[in-house]
């Protein structure tokens, strides 16, 4: 927790946040990254020099996620809307599920499922998606969202990572192709299903150990200097304690090279006790 928050409150907090329902955490998550979206859309509007919808979205993407969108990327006519990050997210999880793709939620999202909710205005999805997947996506999305065939394609052949951004709300969705490693493929045996609120179907989620686990790399790939990684990664542990497979943890941690990593921080949160 942050420095100014007493630990009795911060120790409340984690026990409420443990208590609480998969389907009211991340309507909190996605309250927080709607209220950064909304800021976001009043600083750009305050100018006088706005005049189209166009040019509100391709300004909006360049200061959520350093982008910019052409001009006409937004229809004259059409509204920023309300969508919140998670029905964004659920509109391509959707697509994938009808194409058989199979997937998991990470990043934010997850780790404010079994952690602590925070703004973020991009969602992270893991896919295990073939060339032959492009065009049905692309066409499913298509008019909904900013996408680039050629880089879905690039990241297909790569195995590396293409960006959605929904062009109505300005949320970023990135997909990050599967290379089908062992670690990949024990998160997604072992994806969670989880009914998001608003949703009428299941949707499929990291496991709390293996974002733990994964935001521990993206940490260390990221020169060990984000702490919104290693926050999402404390929040975490502490929120779901006893409840985590310590042994599997450390299992892939020694196989991922990120043993001292993640002894550190499951001391950092409390969790230091061999026989968890």
């Amino acid at each position: 927790m942050a420095s100014d928050t007493d630990p009795r409150v911060a120790a409340l907090q984690m026990a409420m946040l443990r208590r609480a329902d998969p389907a009211h955490k991340l309507a909190m998550a996605a309250g927080v990254s709607e209220s950064v979206r909304v800021l976001a859309l009043a600083g750009v509007l305050r100018g006088d020099e706005v005049a189209s919808p166009g040019e509100v979205a391709a300004e909006l993407a360049g200061l959520l996620h350093g982008v910019r969108l052409p001009i006409n990327a937004l229809a004259e006519g059409d509204a920023m809307t309300e969508a919140s990050l998670i029905s964004v997210t659920l509109a391509v999880t959707g697509v994938l599920e009808r194409l058989g793709v199979r997937y998991l939620i990470g990043g934010s999202l997850a780790s404010a499922l079994h952690g602590v909710p925070r703004a973020s205005v991009d969602a992270d999805i893991l896919a295990e998606l073939g060339i032959e997947h492009v065009r049905p996506l692309a066409d499913a999305l298509a008019g909904d969202f900013y996408l680039d065939e050629g880089a879905m394609e690039s990241a297909i052949m790569h195995h590396s990572s293409f960006n959605l951004i929904h062009l109505a709300s300005m949320y970023k969705v990135d997909v990050f192709v599967a290379r089908g490693s062992p670690f990949e493929e024990s998160q997604l045996s072992r994806r969670m299903a989880v009914t998001p609120p608003g949703a009428d179907e299941e949707t499929f989620f990291a496991a709390p150990e293996d974002i733990v686990l994964a935001k521990l790399d993206w940490y260390r790939q990221g020169n060990y200097v984000s702490t919104r990684q290693w926050e999402d990664v404390l929040g975490v542990l502490r929120v779901q304690g006893d409840r985590l497979d310590i042994g599997y943890m450390r299992r892939w941690a020694a196989e991922l090279d990120l043993t001292d990593l993640l002894e550190k921080a499951m001391a950092e949160a409390g969790l230091t006790g061999n026989d968890l």
